[in-house]
């Protein structure tokens, strides 16, 4: 399928990249086209537009650069009526995402919002507005799906994706080293991914820092700005800009799958379990090392009651993996012939 995602902050970028990254394991034939930033870059496709040159914040700066809005918003329906996409994504920012809604209602295309619009806490009524441009609404709070249902909306509760950030932090054992930190207790200020935002909160923030010297402070750089974009703000003092750089170690798929496992637990495993292509590096290397080894392949033949992986899959295909088995003494389980019992998908 071909998706067409619009995120126009730095949230938005982050919980864009995951969103995609679910998608294609999902759908391995997909291709992506996005207004974002360097995260969602980093999982392919084409980058149309960097959200740093969308963010504006507030009634003055709005006004103040209205005609690029209205830049960005026209050449953004020019762009998706160019592409057709299958679907449009939406993700959060709603004063220009709302309007794109009802542009693409318009040209037929199936429009999903994931991260819905706050409006269950100011003026309500704007449901109706929603629900006219908006197909399926997939929400990040459990409570949004019941205010959604009672307007009479398609809605799904997903998760919070903060928490899918959480769980894939990893701990940076030299941080304090890296960054040349001492070993006071440190403060992050965090002022923002906006010029308006950071124009507004560091100040502020950087004095009441003055106040507390037996503390380490830092700021949370945000990635649209160069380091030397503080220094306005700074004026000498001795407070580190630290950015979260949009690095992937590796992908959990394919060739990246050994160096995943050998990364967390640094060795090689003595055996590999695998259903699809997608496996078939991480099968090769478990097998070829030393001693005794197994490997084992699920092939996913019931679609009655499980998705099937074969050679002719939309996605999860099972082909090359198949004829590797065979000559490397793998073994096949048949998941229609060989498993007694299948739990079925719900």
């Amino acid at each position: 399928m071909k998706y067409y995602l619009i995120a126009g902050e730095a949230s938005g970028d982050l919980h864009g990249a995951n969103l995609m990254k679910e998608l294609k394991k999902l759908d391995p034939q997909a291709e992506f086209r996005f207004f974002g930033g360097d995260l969602m870059q980093a999982e392919g496709g084409t980058l149309v537009k960097h959200y740093a040159n969308m963010a504006f914040m507030g009634f003055l700066e709005v006004v103040a650069n209205l005609r690029t809005i209205l830049k960005n918003m026209a050449f953004c329906k020019q762009d998706i009526a160019a592409y057709q996409p299958d679907v449009l994504i939406l993700i959060d920012f709603p004063g220009f995402n709302l309007k794109i809604a009802a542009f693409a209602k318009e040209q037929g295309l199936p429009v999903y919002y994931y991260i819905s619009p706050k409006v269950w806490a100011w003026n309500q009524k704007r449901v109706l507005k929603i629900k006219r441009v908006v197909d399926h609404m997939f929400c990040i709070l459990p409570f949004e799906v019941d205010f959604y249902k009672d307007w009479g909306m398609q809605v799904d509760y997903v998760g919070n994706p903060l928490l899918d950030a959480v769980a894939a932090f990893k701990p940076d054992t030299d941080f304090l080293s890296k960054h040349k930190l001492g070993d006071k207790r440190i403060i992050a200020l965090l002022p923002g991914s906006r010029k308006q935002e950071i124009n507004y909160l560091l100040p502020g923030m950087l004095a009441v820092a003055e106040q507390f010297p037996g503390y380490q402070f830092v700021i949370a750089g945000a990635p649209s700005f160069h380091p030397d974009y503080y220094e306005q703000y700074l004026k000498g003092r001795d407070i580190p800009v630290l950015f979260r750089l949009p690095e992937i170690n590796f992908v959990d798929d394919k060739a990246g799958k050994p160096v995943a496992i050998n990364e967390y637990i640094g060795r090689r495993p003595i055996a590999a379990f695998g259903n699809s292509d997608g496996d078939l590096e991480m099968l090769q290397w478990t097998t070829k090392g030393p001693g005794r080894r197994f490997g084992l392949i699920v092939h996913h033949t019931d679609a009655e009651r499980e998705y099937a992986y074969d050679r002719h899959s939309a996605f999860g295909r099972l082909d090359a993996a198949l004829d590797a088995a065979a000559l490397n003494g793998w073994t096949v389980v048949d998941m229609k012939t060989d498993w007694k019992r299948i739990f079925k998908f719900q």
